[in-house]
């Protein structure tokens, strides 16, 4: 698993609809464990995949290929110790939190 952290650099509001398309297709895939927003600042995706496979994938996140992130950070790979029960997963992906 890889830890992304975005940080956003423009308006993300006309770009959220197609993040948003791109977060639940990846939570469909399994590539995509969990993710969240930093209100106002960025956001952080917890994904499954090798370094540069998961560099590779979020690197087209409709937030990055528009312009209005960048990618700050893809931390090292962990191993996942607890997590909210699946059904509870990207519960809050559809509206702001």
């Amino acid at each position: 698993m890889i830890i992304v952290l975005l940080s956003y650099t423009d308006d993300v509001s006309p770009h959220r609809p197609a993040h948003v398309a791109w977060l639940k297709q990846a939570l469909t895939d399994g590539r995509l464990i969990t993710a969240g927003r930093q209100p106002e600042t960025g956001g952080v995706l917890i994904a499954n995949g090798e370094r540069a496979e998961v560099e590779a994938w979020a690197a087209t996140d409709p937030f990055l290929t528009s312009g209005v992130a960048v990618c700050d950070q893809h931390a090292a790979g962990f191993r996942l110790a607890t997590r909210r029960d699946e059904a509870a997963i990207g519960e809050c992906l559809l509206e702001p939190c």
